[in-house]
């Protein structure tokens, strides 16, 4: 592992925290979320951290590959009617 992954690491916690009070303070409550971060060089590992439940997330991630996998188009979510 790369000292800029050991970094990254040992602040994935602290990274978080910030997101979710940064969340908090706009919309008045906390929300569920995961960070993915990889290394540039070596796609097929990741560090995350989230503020809600591994299953949750994994939930989420599996229905989000699916629906890229058959082509839905990225929407932004404040443009979602």
């Amino acid at each position: 592992m790369s000292e800029r992954d050991v970094k990254i690491g040992m602040h994935m916690q602290e990274i978080a925290s910030v997101i979710d009070h940064l969340i908090e303070g706009l919309i008045g409550e906390r929300a569920p979320f995961s960070l993915l971060i990889w290394p540039e060089s070596k796609m097929d590992r990741f560090q995350y951290v989230a503020n809600c439940p591994r299953e949750d997330v994994l939930r989420v991630m599996k229905d989000a590959v699916a629906r890229w996998e058959a082509g839905a188009a990225d929407v932004p979510a404040h443009k979602i009617q």
